[in-house]
């Protein structure tokens, strides 16, 4: 975080794949795995000279990479706290062993493409599930990353949407990780307005926006 302290242009490495560009304020903060670092130095001077007011300005930017394969770009990065955090009450829990089969269940009934974007695996003691009847509708969860940050994701049933549901499992994922020390974050593309809308309305606060170039 503190590379976000200041203004101006930082470039790191990161284990992630692909170019990642961070815009928070004054700050602008690009990383990228150590094969691919050389470029993103190499088009510094292009890096430095744009305010990225547009889309298609930072796009122009990652078509410098000629081994681009994919643009993910604008998305939220939120986080909350303690003070922060609007929690809703609901009856989502922590699923346990056994909701397994439904948590199966659920999992066969979620595109691939979707699942794929919201990917939350089944772990006891973090993945929140919410029930109607005994079907679930709803699941969320965190991974841990640098043992601080607790990456909050979420996926909601086709047929049980706009009910409100994943906000409730987001809601009961988040009071998880404050319990445990940890800080919540929200990531989502901008182009899923309802996405950014839950994550806002549980009290996560935009902290950077970032474009993610995913290179070969």
């Amino acid at each position: 975080m503190s590379a976000f302290e200041k203004a101006g242009l930082a470039i790191g490495t990161a284990e992630e794949r692909g170019v990642h560009l961070f815009r928070h304020g004054e700050a602008l903060v690009v990383t990228a795995p150590s094969p691919h670092l050389e470029a993103v130095e190499h088009n510094v001077s292009a890096l430095a000279a744009l305010y990225f007011d547009s889309r298609d300005a930072i796009s122009d930017w990652f078509d410098g990479f000629v081994s681009l394969e994919e643009l993910l770009a604008p998305a939220f990065y939120g986080y909350t706290d303690s003070e922060g955090f609007a929690t809703v009450n609901s009856a989502a829990r922590l699923l346990e062993s056994t909701d397994e089969a439904a948590y199966e269940a659920f999992r066969a009934s979620i595109p691939e493409d979707e699942w794929d974007a919201g990917r939350t695996p089944f772990a006891l003691g973090t993945t929140v599930g919410l029930f109607e009847d005994d079907t679930l509708v709803a699941v969320a969860g965190y991974n841990v990353w640098d043992d601080c940050i607790a990456h909050i994701s979420v996926v909601t049933h086709p047929e049980h949407r706009n009910a409100g549901n994943g906000r409730a499992v987001v809601s009961r994922a988040t009071e998880q990780a404050l319990a445990a020390g940890l800080i919540p974050q929200y990531r989502t593309l901008d182009e899923w307005p309802w996405s950014v809308a839950l994550a806002q309305n549980l009290g996560f606060e935009r902290f950077a926006t970032s474009y993610l170039g995913v290179v070969e």
